[in-house]
């Protein structure tokens, strides 16, 4: 039976020394969130979000738009917490209401305030080996497996999944630490003999059972992001088949509990980041 990575108890040892640094501080760091989107898995991971970084000592504002609302709207409230000293970080939740361009609103955060590591700049950094701000996701992957002492230098890993705000930045962050990585998507071809040879298999489809134990050799470590509707269980499950997977495998993920507290805890230790970087300059 595979070790659960626990996300959860990872997590809340960060937060209780992000609570510490932040308490030494002259004043609170502060994250505005934008959110134009109104379904309920959105109000959802903005509650979590907002309920952390207010447990550890970080201020929050958040700022909702309804469905009628124009992108130059919402473009006008980036640039002015872009230019307001108090604010910290800034981030759009996604995804956005369909007639709104989620990467150009992405683009107008200030490079000193893109905490969740999503624009333009911060991941074209990373392409080039030089890191301001990761991705949340990214370094939530990243820290969990370092808690567990798992190795990523010169293993072969495999991403099941190619969104330009998880797959293609966790592709090129693995390269960055030394492993073969081969990133897949929804045409890749013989898609198990991809998997099947991975020390490291992660998925992010959002397809909630996608991945069974046919993909996965003896011993991998199975790091699951995707989360998705079960239809037939009306459950949010992740895209590993937890029950067969966690058999053969080495080391997995929950979901939830797994990658998901991991995220939210990295994007708060970047807001402490970007205070540090903000203050230190003044």
């Amino acid at each position: 039976m595979a070790i659960l990575l626990d996300g959860k108890a990872v997590a809340e040892k960060i937060a209780i020394d992000l609570k510490n640094e932040i308490s030494t501080f002259k004043t609170k760091p502060k994250l505005v969130v934008i959110r134009a989107n109104n379904s309920a898995a959105s109000t959802q991971y903005v509650t979590i979000k907002i309920k952390r970084a207010e447990e550890i000592g970080i201020e929050t504002e958040l700022v909702e738009f309804d469905k009628d609302t124009p992108q130059e709207t919402i473009i006008a409230e980036i640039r002015k917490h872009n230019e307001h000293a108090k604010t910290t970080g800034i981030l759009v939740q996604l995804p956005v209401f369909e007639h709104l361009k989620a990467h150009e609103l992405v683009n107008e955060i200030s490079p000193l305030k893109d905490v969740d590591g999503l624009s333009a700049f911060s991941l074209g950094l990373l392409t080039q080996e030089h890191i301001t701000f990761l991705p949340a996701v990214v370094q939530a992957v990243e820290e969990l497996l370092f808690a567990y002492q798992l190795e990523v230098k010169g293993k072969m890993v495999t991403i099941v999944g190619a969104s330009p705000w998880v797959g293609k930045p966790l592709s090129e962050y693995f390269s960055f630490l030394g492993a073969t990585v081969t990133l897949c998507h929804d045409k890749t071809k013989d898609l198990i003999e991809k998997t099947i040879s991975a020390d490291i298999l992660i998925s992010a489809t959002g397809v909630p059972g996608l991945i069974t134990d046919s993909f996965i050799k003896e011993g991998a470590v199975a790091i699951d992001i995707g989360t998705g509707l079960n239809t037939k269980t009306n459950k949010i499950e992740g895209d590993f088949d937890f029950e067969k997977v966690s058999r053969k495998a080495g080391f997995i993920t929950p979901v939830p509990g797994g990658v998901g507290p991991m995220t939210v805890i990295s994007l708060m230790s970047q807001i402490v980041l970007a205070y540090d970087s903000q203050h230190n300059k003044e």
